[in-house]
């Protein structure tokens, strides 16, 4: 690690001083004679000053290419620098910064990269071993008890926070995120308790003895995922990006079956009891419905059989999103949870996790003229 920074701040910095010379917008790390890092020492409290002008070396030859800059002087330069582009120079300054790195520096980056690449493979396979160790390297236990409590953890850590949230109403600052003010200020608590029971007996009873199911059905074939030392980056990415791929498309006509008018009675209408979801809504639903929603969760893992880690971070993934989407907030720094919240509201559109599918198929014209209002009365509001 200290070699990829030492990398950075010699080789790296020194290619964005040559550009920021090559642009006019850097002429010296010095402000009247003065290092930046002791005129500005208030930002850099505790830290040693260059004594000298010769200490600093900008643009010193070495190797027949630039390079040095003290660590202090060249972070708050750049950064001083950057802040102040034009808006064109800003892009074009570290386009041409990455470019010059890969060009001169490019092996030698590699190198860095894949030396930090394989100690990270070399502690992350250690501290795997210990956890196939804690479950005795037994692949009943690794594959039941390690996916249910992939599910369990995240699902009820994040869903006991959004509980907290609802019932006391604490933090205030939280209530500005509510896609539908006023509602759950506090939530009802028997209805909450009832909520807390129907996804405990679909948790237990249907997902649990499914799972098991699915464990000898694997043995019997042969397809029990590998274990015993993790998948490759690539692999992961690739598995996780085909999951969501196929999660995507069969949840949206699995959702708008559920819809139809012979289904949505007996099927999907105990889940839109609650048009202003909450996070543990996500599984509030009919035992026939949420067999039916495991179908996607589960059809890419059985198109690509994937490591055991991959189907625990799979599983994680796919509860938090539930969580997100039917929280009732617009979290900020994820993706929104505005149209899951309109589906809710309507019963009749938005039927996907993202919008791509909706889009294609004409059913988020409602939410598009919804959102069209909100911001009209955003801008009223100002």
């Amino acid at each position: 690690m200290s070699s990829v920074v030492h990398f950075w701040n010699t080789e790296v910095l020194s290619i964005f001083y040559f550009n920021s010379f090559f642009l006019g917008r850097i002429d010296s790390c010095y402000t009247s004679g003065v290092p930046l890092c002791r005129s500005r020492s208030s930002i850099y409290k505790g830290k040693q000053p260059c004594e000298t002008r010769s200490s600093y070396a900008l643009l010193k030859q070495s190797r027949g290419s630039v390079v040095g800059a003290c660590s202090c002087c060249a972070g708050l330069t750049v950064a001083m620098e950057v802040k102040h582009l034009g808006g064109w120079q800003r892009p074009l300054l570290l386009a041409s910064t990455l470019i010059l790195v890969s060009i001169v520096y490019g092996e030698t980056l590699t190198t860095q990269l894949r030396q930090f690449r394989s100690a990270s493979s070399a502690a992350l396979d250690t501290r795997w071993k210990k956890i196939t160790g804690f479950f005795g390297n037994d692949d009943f236990y690794l594959y039941v008890c390690g996916i249910v409590l992939s599910i369990q953890i995240p699902f009820w850590s994040g869903g006991l926070l959004f509980m907290f949230l609802d019932y006391y109403n604490w933090p205030r600052w939280t209530r500005k995120y509510k896609l539908q003010p006023g509602t759950h200020e506090p939530v009802d608590l028997n209805r909450l308790k009832e909520t807390i029971k129907v996804v405990l007996i679909n948790q237990w009873s249907v997902s649990v003895p499914i799972l098991i199911f699915s464990y000898f059905l694997k043995k019997i074939t042969n397809t029990m995922p590998v274990f015993h030392e993790l998948p490759s980056l690539q692999r992961f990415f690739i598995d996780f990006l085909i999951f969501i791929i196929v999660d995507e498309i069969g949840l949206y006509y699995v959702h708008r079956l559920m819809h139809h008018p012979k289904l949505y009675a007996r099927v999907h209408k105990k889940h839109h009891e609650w048009p202003a979801p909450i996070a543990i809504t996500f599984v509030y639903s009919t035992r026939m419905e949420f067999i039916l929603n495991m179908i996607p969760v589960v059809l890419g893992p059985m198109l690509t059989n994937p490591h055991l880690f991959t189907l625990w971070a799979w599983y994680a993934f796919v509860h938090l999103r539930g969580l997100k989407n039917h929280s009732g907030y617009d979290i900020p720094g994820l993706t929104s949870s505005e149209e899951h919240n309109y589906h809710h509201m309507t019963s009749n559109a938005c039927f996907s996790r993202s919008p791509v599918l909706d889009w294609l198929h004409g059913t988020d014209k409602g939410f598009r003229a919804y959102m069209a209002r909100k911001e009209l009365e955003k801008k009223k509001d100002k």
